[in-house]
């Protein structure tokens, strides 16, 4: 392994296929950065994940491959777990009975 990225999308331009992002190093004491990177890295099952504010993993690695070394990268999307329809329903309850329980503020005249 030679770095690994934990990188956050800023901006997508879909028509240019780029994305902006910023950069920080988990490996050694490298500033953090922006770059732009082509949307060609990004694998198919991960497009809906590019947005701003989404975060990836960029690691940069050598591999031997049949005697000889092979500079390579990998990009993947950090995936949250999805909400279940029941907690969601829980949420919408609980948030509801906090509401019932707030009194309107008087208003300044």
């Amino acid at each position: 392994m030679i770095q690994i990225w934990e990188g956050r999308v800023l901006s997508v331009d879909l028509q240019s296929e780029v994305m902006s992002v910023l950069l920080s190093a988990r490996i050694g004491q490298v500033a953090d950065h922006t770059a732009e990177i082509d949307l060609q890295w990004v694998a198919d099952q991960d497009r809906d994940l590019v947005q701003p504010g989404a975060v990836f993993y960029l690691t940069l690695f050598k591999r031997l491959r049949r005697g000889s070394v092979e500079n390579a990268q990998e990009l993947r999307f950090r995936r949250r777990p999805a909400w279940s329809r029941q907690q969601i329903q829980r949420i919408q309850a609980d948030a509801a009975m906090i509401r019932s329980k707030m009194k309107a503020r008087p208003i300044a005249e």
